[in-house]
């Protein structure tokens, strides 16, 4: 599967067969900093969450650092790494394990990639230490609003940063906020059908 080139957000990254569907592909736009992608299961957000990687790894932000944060270690061993393992990207990329200083993996142009678990205080404050061109939260509606807060703060190199969260739903949470109701209030926020999903547009 690896090796073949496919477009992505219209842009063209080597990595396994990847065709989004129309759902998937404003997530994989490049003119907000911020996107979020909340479905059902099954919906296909860890994949699309690791296109966007990809996206950034290999085109927007070459070179640079970037981090991917779920709320447990099992969490990114069981839906995380199969699925950069079925693109190909596990073999384009070295990994350092878990018990390494900077767990991730390294990226052919001089890149990283960190990976981290929300599970715990200690670990959403390391994030503080860290200087990002992207960021993505997967499944944020079992990690802490504080996670994604300092996340924010750390967009502070690359060539187009940007945070991005993927989650299965949580009614009137705070990602909620984040994404709709500020800017509803504030009267910048666009609503739309795009297929058979709802697409949000705001300035947030």
């Amino acid at each position: 599967m690896s090796g073949v080139s496919r477009s992505m957000g219209g842009n063209t990254v080597e990595t396994a067969t990847v065709e989004p569907y129309k759902e998937q592909e404003p997530f994989l736009w490049d003119n907000h900093r911020y996107y979020g992608f909340i479905s059902g299961v099954g919906a296909g957000k860890t994949a699309v969450g690791v296109m966007r990687t990809a996206l950034n790894a290999e085109i927007w932000n070459r070179g640079s650092m970037g981090a991917i944060v779920a709320p447990s270690t099992r969490m990114i061993k069981n839906a995380i790494f199969p699925v950069l393992k079925d693109f190909g990207l596990w073999k384009k990329w070295d990994f350092s394990g878990f018990q390494a200083e900077e767990p991730g993996f390294s990226t052919p142009d001089g890149g990283r990639i960190v990976i981290l678990s929300a599970d715990n205080e200690r670990t959403v404050e390391r994030l503080a230490n860290l200087n990002l061109s992207h960021w993505w939260l997967d499944e944020a509606k079992e990690t802490p609003k504080r996670a994604r807060d300092v996340l924010k703060e750390r967009l502070r190199v690359g060539n187009y940063r940007n945070g991005y969260i993927t989650t299965t739903p949580n009614g009137y949470d705070h990602n909620y906020d984040f994404f709709v109701k500020e800017p509803r209030e504030a009267g910048t926020l666009e609503e739309y059908a795009y297929g058979q999903a709802k697409l949000y547009e705001s300035d947030n």
